[in-house]
């Protein structure tokens, strides 16, 4: 179940990148690793502020 949650996460994530920046499926999933690579995060936390910059909560 977290496996999936994650790379449904990822996905979205990736779809955004994709859709809003007119990136490839490949270079979308190579600027999530690397912003995760540049901040220390792990590939969910980074995809997870890819959503968010683009959903902002408030």
């Amino acid at each position: 179940m977290e496996l999936e949650q994650h790379t449904t996460t990822i996905a979205i994530a990736e779809g955004i990148l994709i859709e809003r920046y007119r990136m490839t499926p490949a270079e979308a999933t190579q600027l999530i690793a690397d912003l995760a690579r540049a901040d220390g995060l792990s590939l969910i936390e980074s995809a997870e502020w890819v959503i968010l910059l683009r959903w902002p909560l408030a």
